[in-house]
């Protein structure tokens, strides 16, 4: 009598094919088709409502999802590829007969597979066992056996929870998982991260804390029930909160924004006499102007332009979460920014590329820095900055700041959510401390102060009284 890992051939039990008329023809030759559960298309949960209502293609899906998955727990409990196939249809039978055996508070539905596939075979093996089809060898011999090495449960476990972090981290925006990729598998700080992606140290340190933020976030979303809430050692409190992932202490380096000499050779750098020029100088102005975002600045519609260049104007800017503000634009932004609203419809954008098409941020982005560079030449202060739009944004703050201009209307000004932002510009505006230096400085003699007694305007009126 010939043996496989055990199991006698000649006493392999099969059973009988399932109820369903689609499982032979659609799948003669008993293989099936590898696909992704995370492919496009309903989630395991729609699914498994699906087979509630008796819907064959929702099953045929789910069979083609996981049937691979199930043989192979199967044949690593019971090490026999012929009884590894009838665990497998034993198993979606199941599925497909109780499917409401599915608690999803529990549980993912590829765990419930899997758990099920895994019992279903233990339950077999058992069997086999106890009809001695193995032999006291393969069954005493730890080394003869995988399954006695492993700890099937909690590699299921293991792998969901893998699972869930990866999908966490391809939702992030491209530029977060990339920094916190080189933050945690290559073990580099802000500083280096900044050099090799080319990004300022305030962008990377802006991808690293919105990342980890968004991470937990979409983790704790995601959670399982309480039992299995250890996904990937990443999240282990009831509240999801992000464990074992220390923030990294760096220096923080101080806001760049433009002197008011900067600002000027920027704002001169395109060249009036060709029209791209005048467009050019028009975003330019309009950007140190109004102090929007990049991407509002894009959005604005000739409709959102109020005013003419005599008297001045404003611009309805759209915001974070949907927030509308009026910004006042000066005369002679309203100046540079007729020629190129003139004979055009009101619903049609106000900056457009020179195709014609609606200008992106990364377009306003690389106009920036072009004429940046081209007036550095001019002004060597500017290259050692690295200007964006953004920077132009906070130019515009510093200055409305050292203007006088209240600290929550400058808030308003720029939509800023909290008031802690705008006080930033407060502490890096050097004019402004050089001034507060200058008011409290010892060495300076104090001015004597007049008595009112001495004035006599004020004595004459007291007389009067």
């Amino acid at each position: 009598m010939e043996f496989d890992d055990g199991l006698p051939a000649g006493n392999k039990s099969h059973s009988k094919d399932p109820p369903w008329s689609f499982w032979r023809s659609r799948r003669p030759d008993s293989k099936p088709v590898r696909s992704s559960p995370k492919a496009s298309g309903p989630t395991d949960e729609q699914l498994i409502v699906g087979i509630k209502a008796k819907n064959p293609e929702a099953f045929q899906v789910l069979y083609d999802r996981y049937a691979l998955a199930v043989r192979n727990v199967a044949r690593f409990v019971l090490r026999d590829e012929g009884e590894a196939k009838d665990v497998r249809q034993e198993c979606f039978l199941q599925i497909y007969q109780k499917p409401e055996t599915f608690d999803p508070s529990r549980r993912s539905a590829k765990t419930w597979v899997s758990f099920l596939a895994w019992n279903i075979a233990l339950r077999r093996r058992d069997y086999l066992a106890s009809r001695k089809f193995y032999s006291a060898v393969s069954l005493g011999s730890r080394k003869h056996s995988l399954f006695a090495d492993v700890d099937l449960e909690a590699e299921l476990l293991l792998e969901e929870r893998r699972d869930l972090l990866e999908d966490a981290l391809q939702q992030l925006a491209p530029a977060q998982r990339r920094t916190l990729m080189l933050a945690y598998f290559e073990n580099m700080d802000l500083q280096e991260i900044s050099e090799t992606l080319n990004l300022s140290h305030a962008n990377v340190r802006h991808h690293y804390y919105r990342g980890l933020q968004r991470l937990k976030d979409m983790l704790a979303e995601t959670r399982p029930a309480p039992e299995e809430n250890q996904i990937g050692n990443i999240v282990e409190a009831p509240d999801g909160e992000v464990r074992d992932v220390p923030f990294k202490r760096t220096g923080k380096n101080p806001l760049t924004y433009l002197e008011k000499v900067e600002i000027d050779a920027l704002l001169s750098a395109p060249n009036p006499g060709t029209k791209q020029g005048q467009k050019d100088h028009g975003l330019l102005l309009f950007l140190y102007n109004s102090g929007a975002r990049v991407k509002e600045a894009a959005a604005v519609k000739i409709s959102d332009l109020e005013g003419d260049h005599r008297r001045g104007g404003a611009v309805r800017l759209c915001g974070k979460g949907a927030e509308i503000r009026l910004c006042p634009l000066w005369p002679r932004t309203m100046a540079a920014l007729a020629p190129l609203i003139a004979g055009r419809p009101p619903n049609s954008l106000v900056f457009l590329n020179r195709y014609g098409a609606s200008m992106s941020r990364f377009g306003i982005h690389a106009l920036v820095e072009k004429y940046a560079k081209q007036a550095s030449q001019r002004l060597p202060s500017l290259a050692e900055k690295r200007v964006s739009p953004h920077v132009i944004r906070r130019t515009t703050a510093a200055h409305l700041l050292r203007a006088g201009v209240d600290i929550n209307t400058i808030g308003a000004w720029l939509d800023h959510v909290s008031v802690d932002t705008t006080n930033v510009y407060a502490e890096v505006d050097l004019e402004r401390k050089a001034k507060a230096l200058a008011a409290c400085d010892t060495g300076r003699k104090s001015p004597q102060k007049k008595s009112w007694r001495t004035n006599p305007r004020v004595t004459e009126f007291l007389r009067s009284l």
